[in-house]
């Protein structure tokens, strides 16, 4: 689903804030998947999977927002490619898929609802700042 040339700054079409979405709601079919495989063995945890419950649901309201209103949520000046936005979802979306439980999707599930509701135009730094969070600029 990547373009061939997407060496560009992330998400600086319309076109690359759809593909993002579409991205991420992979991961949060793979987060749920996970969550249920979870909690099926996890029973005494319940807090931490409403939590997480929860989590889903609202980075799915957010990745809705990014698809209807993609052409408002472009960004200028990344410090990082498509490419490499994309690979690390990707990245994320198998974390979570071999995670052993539901403390150490926490962490993850809480950026990655963070970086995703940051995409907004005018918030370059805090995208910048966040992506190194999930590790998706080149070290």
């Amino acid at each position: 689903m990547s373009h061939p040339t997407c060496m560009h700054s992330a998400l600086s079409t319309n076109e690359d804030v759809m593909e993002f979405a579409h991205c991420l709601l992979r991961v949060s079919d793979q987060l749920h998947r996970t969550l249920r495989q979870l909690t099926s063995v996890a029973r005494n945890d319940s807090g931490t999977a409403y939590a997480l419950l929860t989590e889903e649901y609202g980075l799915r309201a957010r990745t809705n927002i990014l698809l209807n209103d993609s052409a408002r949520h472009q960004l200028e000046g990344l410090s990082f490619s498509q490419q490499e936005l994309l690979q690390a979802l990707e990245q994320v979306g198998r974390y979570i898929e071999n995670a052993d439980s539901l403390e150490v999707l926490r962490s993850t599930v809480s950026d990655l609802v963070t970086f995703a509701t940051s995409i907004s135009p005018g918030k370059e730094k805090i995208v910048n700042f966040l992506a190194g969070e999930l590790e998706i600029t080149q070290k």
